[in-house]
Order: structure tokens, then sequence, then C-alpha cells
């Protein structure tokens, strides 16, 4: 049975199988303000790579993730659900309302998701890239930087992140950024901050922005600063974070995002007194209080 939420702009993913993960029970996810949790080859990935395709095609993997796709396509088992319908992929791809299948098909096209789920743009960020439907930005390209640097409204919004921060930094635009009152080139700026400037532009832009590898070159202070930024200025766009690092989740936690511990056999909502008591948690605070 196909089950349909209506919770406003709240996506429902239910998985039952996808990459490694193989549930006996199929399990919800809230595809909203969302942090999928674990260990390398958990299945987070492959997670993300599925909304990805029920939200806008296959076309907006890469080929490789194409290929991985192909190879777990005959076991897979997931449902996209939105107040429209539902998409999913049983075999093959179908579409529908309630429990009335509309659409069976090799590919999906964009006007059946548009159909069925909702007309959502849609970013990823995987570390140094983003990918969308116009193309790749890498931050370590100095003109696709310098490019998400050229819209008003945008470098304004980095602006008012920075003062968050107050690193020093107290203005930015195009080429250049201000530090401690000297203007210097924008390939200066540290790995760090070049990597939330393009989350923060693809989460600006975006309806849907799907993040991995999150923690890769931030601070603690710049994670939990980044999350409170979003949080409070992002709040109908729907965020997905893969990460490893459990003192983020108590930062999200706190902020109301939906977060998830993904396994292999399980997929389990979390809160705070969850978290704590998980063992990936506990080998991280060990790890720091040795």
């Amino acid at each position: 049975m196909i089950r349909i939420y209506v919770c406003g702009k709240t996506l429902i993913l239910s998985v039952g199988s996808v990459g490694p993960i193989r549930l006996e029970v199929p399990k919800d996810i809230e595809v909203s303000k969302t942090v999928l949790y674990r260990y390398n080859g958990a299945g987070k990935s492959s997670i993300i790579r599925v909304i990805t395709m029920l939200l806008c095609g296959e076309g907006c993997l890469t080929e490789s993730e194409r290929s991985v796709i192909d190879t777990f396509k005959k076991s897979l088992d997931i449902t996209l659900s939105s107040n429209k319908g539902f998409i999913g992929f049983k075999g093959e791809y179908i579409a529908g309302v309630n429990n009335d299948v509309m659409f069976r098909g090799g590919q999906i096209s964009k006007d059946v998701i548009h159909q069925y789920i909702g007309d959502y743009r849609v970013a990823r960020v995987l570390t140094d890239y983003v990918f969308t439907e116009l193309g790749i930005l890498n931050i370590y390209d100095v003109h696709d930087f310098i490019n998400m640097l050229t819209e008003p409204e945008f470098v304004e919004r980095v602006r008012e992140f920075f003062k968050y921060l107050d690193p020093g930094i107290t203005a930015i635009y195009y080429r250049r950024f201000r530090d401690d009152g000297e203007w210097l080139p924008v390939e200066l700026l540290p790995y760090g901050y070049k990597r939330v400037i393009a989350m923060l532009y693809a989460i600006d832009r975006y309806d849907v922005v799907l993040i991995e590898g999150f923690e890769a070159g931030l601070h603690v202070d710049l994670i939990k600063e980044f999350i409170d930024f979003i949080t409070e200025h992002y709040k109908d766009k729907i965020i997905v974070i893969e990460t490893h690092l459990g003192t983020l989740l108590r930062f999200t936690l706190m902020k109301g995002w939906t977060t998830y511990y993904v396994s292999r056999e399980n997929i389990e909502k979390l809160d705070l007194q969850k978290l704590y008591t998980t063992r990936l948690f506990a080998r991280e605070i060990e790890a720091l209080t040795r």
C-alpha cells in the first residue's frame, strides 16, 4: 500500500530497499530540514541519490551515479510522496494519487514529476561542487566562484552571514573581500568560507538542496553559525544534510531539524536523548575526551 501525506512543503520518502539498505518493513523519512547520520557505507548517499532522481529525473545524476543506480534497480523499493501524489520505483517507475497507480514506465519525465510531486528546483552539494540542472559549479574555479558573487541580493545575504561569524571579514563582492580593512582577491578566501558560500548559494537559489560531506573543511563554530543562519533565514527551503559528525546533530536537533540514524537494517528517528545513547556518537565523544 502506498501512503499519501498532506504536510505542506514536507515530502515523505518511504524506504524499503535502496543501495545497501534492506528493510523488512519500510521506514519513512521526512524530507524537510533533515539530517542523515551514521558511518560510511550505511546508505545515506543512496538515499540522497534517489531523492534527486525522483524530484528531477535520472538526468540530474552524474554518469557514474546512474551506473550505481542501475546496479540496484531490480531491488529498489522507494516511494516519494507529497500532498499532490506519489512517485516511486518498484521494479519500474510508478506514479499516482492515494493508492491509484496512474503511470508506469521505464523512464520518468519532468512533466510526470511536476504532476504528482510538484515543481521543485533541485541542487546537490558534494564537498567542492554544486550540481544543478544548469551545470556544475566548482569552488576552486575562480570564474565559477566569482559568478556566485555577482548578484547583489545574494552578496547581501553573504554579508549578513559573516556578521554572525565576526571573522574579520566585513565585506565581499565579486572579485574581492575585505579582511581586517584590507581588500584581498577572493582566491585567498579560506576554504571553509568558500564551501559555506557555495552551500548558501545553492540554498538561496533552489527549493531543495541535498548536501553530502557537509562537515568537510568546517570548524565546529562555523557549522553551528551556518545551521543557525539557514534555519532562521530559509524556513521554507528543503535541506537534507548527510553527515558523520554527531556534534552537528546536537545543533540541528536543538533547531528543530528531523534527524535519522541510518543503517543497512534500520532507519531510526533520533532525538537528543537517543543521540547520546548511539554507539557512533559515544565513540566520537570518547575520541574528544581521551
